[in-house]
Order: C-alpha cells, then structure tokens, then sequence
C-alpha cells in the first residue's frame, strides 16, 4: 500500500530499493477455499447446505460427507469464490443451516 509506513521510511533511507509495480485486473477470477462443516445429521442436511451455496451463486468444486459416531457429520467443501467477503457471507449463511454446529475454513 502507499501508506505502509515501512514504504514511506524506506523512500526517504533507502529509495534504491523502491519499484513501481502495477497489478492486473483480474476480471472473473474466482479463489478456491476449502470448508469445513460440522454438524449433526439428518435428511437433507447437505442437500441444504448446498442450495445454501447454490443461491449465493457460489461453484462447488468438491463434496465430501462422512458420518461419524453418534450422527455427528463433518462435510469438506471445495467452493471458488471471488473475495474474502464472499467468503465471510457464505461461511456466515451455511452456519445457520439447522443442524449445522460450525463452520470454518480449512487448509
């Protein structure tokens, strides 16, 4: 940023050291992030969490569910988003899907 502090310090010791730079736009470029999801089991539960995902207009890059004992379930999820407040807002909507106890991202 051209306010770091650490860039303004170091024009004035060392401007040698200083490049400009330019970034290209990306346009439709999406990230990919991995979630995970937790939660207790029951009929319809991914297929909730996916309309969930599906209505944010967000692409599932991979499903994988597994229950454990006591039908508690754990869902990994490979999604392709375009920023991080896309991502805070999916992780923010999935998480109030009944039944879901937590989710976060992982890897």
């Amino acid at each position: 940023r051209k306010d770091c502090a650490n860039l303004l310090r170091l024009r004035t010791e060392d401007a040698d050291r200083i490049l400009d730079v330019t970034w290209e736009e990306r346009g439709d470029a999406t990230y990919p992030a991995e979630l995970r999801i937790e939660g207790r089991d029951r009929k319809g539960l991914v297929r909730d969490i996916t309309t969930r995902v599906a209505n944010d207009k967000v692409p599932v890059g991979a499903l994988r569910s597994r229950t454990g004992p006591e039908h508690d379930v754990v869902i990994e999820m490979r999604v392709d988003v375009v920023d991080l407040a896309q991502l805070h807002r999916l992780i923010e909507r999935v998480g109030r899907v009944p039944n879901v106890t937590g989710v976060r991202r992982s890897g």
